[in-house]
């Protein structure tokens, strides 16, 4: 059994936990060792926390009510260490045996930072934030062969976008050749972004993204490269945050080295969903949905094949949805459980 910490309640947070504890035992293999969740740190009121997980604006309520005390939550069959403590490296995760911290806060997004929980007695931890300098960058369904426990202890988990788009663009690029790229990642507004107009340093992400099309910065490409080495200097994205507070979705558009037609392109995706790997991460889509229908969905990508275009053979447009909460929520716990079945090794 691999235990687990959970550093970070936040929107990501609270959903890898509220599937930890009701989602995840359908998803074991046979030489899966499980996860157990053994303690979560925030500096929040633990009864907030617990109002929040009962009560959640976008994914509704769980099947039984969280509840808290000062040093305990209590949820589904969970009885879990409750801390509160700011100082990663003053963790009490020596003395819990903690094997594996999954740490879902917005600042973890340096190696030094995350590898406090390493000084705090923990053997690996996993930023759900994007950490350029991590051990390695591991996106499940595309690179997580490249986990080596021996070297990597600081694990950076691939960004939602990325989770979508790496799926996608491996399977455009093994099947047909990709010689170059642009991605427009179109996203839904977070905590992160402003309700109401405010000062930023990039003034137009200070522009209320409840109510306008708000074109922002995204480091896409530099997470593409980590996880697909090979498309170095072949793709480039620009973000465009939508008001809406979930579900997301990844409109590539590259020139093959190979002619193909929508068709093609569209079997080339069914039958890459068939295959074990990658059928709990990528669906095909037949209906025509909107952002609201994919609220809930656990795969990283839902490929949209009626939008699916091709121009004169080389040219191939693909749009992919995601819910950006719920299914990165999901790869975080597959990676989870990926690196805890590789360390038992």
């Amino acid at each position: 059994m691999c235990r687990i910490a959970l550093h970070g309640l936040s929107r990501i947070g609270r959903l890898i936990l509220r599937q930890l504890v009701f989602e995840t035992a359908d998803r074991r293999g046979d030489d899966d060792p499980g996860l157990e969740v053994v303690a979560l740190n925030d500096v929040a009121a633990p009864d907030n926390l617990a109002y929040l997980m009962n009560h959640d604006s976008i994914h509704g309520g769980p099947p039984t009510r969280a509840r808290a005390s000062a040093d305990e939550l209590m949820w589904g069959s969970y009885t879990m260490t409750m801390l509160g403590i700011s100082d990663r490296a003053e963790l009490p995760w020596r003395d819990l045996e903690v094997d594996l911290v999954i740490d879902a806060c917005d600042d973890a997004d340096d190696r030094e930072r995350a590898s406090r929980h390493l000084e705090a007695g923990a053997e690996r931890v996993i930023a759900t934030n994007v950490v350029n300098d991590a051990d390695v960058t591991i996106c499940m369904g595309v690179n997580e062969a490249r986990f080596d426990p021996a070297r990597h202890r600081v694990i950076s988990s691939a960004g939602s976008a990325a989770s979508c788009l790496a799926v996608i663009a491996d399977i455009v690029d093994e099947e047909f050749g990709i010689e170059s790229g642009i991605v427009t990642a179109i996203q839904a507004y977070t905590s992160a972004n402003a309700l109401l107009d405010t000062p930023d340093e990039l003034w137009r992400r200070g522009r209320s993204a409840t109510l306008s099309i708000v074109p922002t910065t995204i480091e896409l490409t530099e997470e593409m490269v980590r996880i697909i080495p090979d498309l170095r200097d072949r793709l480039d994205a620009v973000a465009m945050r939508v008001p809406v507070p979930c579900g997301s979705i990844i409109d590539l558009v590259v020139h093959t080295e190979q002619p193909t037609s929508a068709r093609r392109v569209n079997d080339a995706f069914r039958s890459a969903a068939r295959t074990e790997r990658l059928s709990d991460i990528l669906d095909v889509t037949e209906d025509p949905p909107v952002s609201t229908d994919i609220i809930g969905t656990s795969y990283s990508a839902v490929v949209d094949a009626e939008s699916t275009v091709v121009v004169k053979t080389h040219t191939v447009k693909v749009l992919a949805w995601h819910d950006n909460e719920w299914a990165y929520a999901s790869r975080i716990i597959d990676l989870a459980r990926h690196v805890g079945q590789q360390a038992s090794r």
